[in-house]
């Protein structure tokens, strides 16, 4: 692959990345506002133990102190596990970053024409070279191909199902994990970030296979068509 084409793709990549990001950005804000909303409020009931809890570590009494933790990491339980507004909280939550997740997919897809149509083009260099008549395709007819099934590029489409499952994983085991590390509801709301952060992540590393796949499907029919 001559190292304008290259250069070319990694520069598309890059914008790629920047929008993906730019996606999960916009859509982080909303989350976190409506998740730390909830988790405040845990906060607030859970404030009277907390300090019981507080108290006992800076007095020195042991048994106290693993007594009023005991107590305070099953009530912090009860106001978010074994809750049934949490339990609505984590299908919000899941249910908006699924959409962001389909919002990344559809514009990864959406691109894939535009790679494929540049690296066929790309034929067209070797082909003038040795004084042949190489057909250029644009991106509006590569489409069309694809529609018609005539050409098959990278597609990838969102299992809504499987992602909210992996993400209340996710989102419930980040939880569980800050209550018996005797975090304080605050940095338990802060598990959150690291969550989103990878299904960003996630969206990333789609869009760099399918954009390998569609610059080589692309270079390979050029190939194709140069040598009939």
């Amino acid at each position: 692959m001559p190292n304008d084409v290259r250069e070319w793709t990694d520069k598309e990549l890059l914008r790629m990345e920047r929008h993906i990001s730019n996606i999960y950005k916009k859509a982080a804000s909303g989350i976190y506002k409506s998740w730390n909303k909830y988790m405040s409020q845990a906060e607030d009931e859970t404030a009277n133990l907390q300090k019981l809890y507080d108290d006992a570590k800076k007095s020195g009494d042991k048994d106290l102190t693993k007594e009023t933790g005991k107590k305070l990491a099953q009530y912090k339980k009860e106001v978010t596990l074994y809750n049934d507004e949490y339990q609505a909280m984590i299908n919000e939550t899941t249910e908006q970053l699924a959409h962001v997740n389909q919002t990344a997919l559809a514009y990864i897809n959406d691109q894939m024409p535009s790679i494929y149509t540049n690296n066929f083009n790309d034929m067209k260099i070797d082909a003038d070279a040795l004084g042949m008549n190489f057909g250029i395709v644009n991106e509006a007819t590569v489409k069309r191909m694809v529609l018609d099934g005539d050409i098959e590029l990278p597609y990838k489409d969102l299992d809504k199902i499987k992602d909210k499952r992996w993400n209340t994983k996710q989102l419930n085991s980040s939880v569980l994990q800050g209550i018996l590390q005797g975090e304080a509801i605050p940095e338990i709301a802060k598990r959150i970030y690291p969550i989103t952060n990878r299904n960003e992540a996630s969206a990333i590393r789609n869009a760099r296979t399918m954009v390998t796949g569609a610059e080589n499907r692309g270079l390979i029919d050029g190939a194709k068509e140069l040598e009939e």
